[in-house]
């Protein structure tokens, strides 16, 4: 997602820790932000989710603005 004030992605600064659990019964995405979605797994770690995508070969700064987006919409949470 982009910072309006800045034009950057924004990227999540919490806990690398929390574990994820999905909210949105479908994917809800579309082009390679599908795909990213689709690597998120119910419990794992934010930072199992970072390591999946850099197997995938994702480029960083997507897949860590994915999380504040996904958040925000509630297609997903964190604990």
């Amino acid at each position: 997602m982009k910072d309006s004030s800045k034009g950057r992605l924004r990227t999540y600064k919490g806990p690398l820790s929390a574990k994820v659990t999905l909210l949105a019964s479908v994917n809800p995405k579309i082009g390679k932000s599908r795909e990213r979605f689709a690597l998120y797994k119910q419990g794992m770690t934010v930072a199992e989710y970072y390591w999946r995508c850099e197997c995938a070969r994702h480029e960083a700064k997507r897949y860590k603005s994915d999380i504040e987006w996904d958040l925000e919409r509630r297609f997903i949470k964190l604990d």
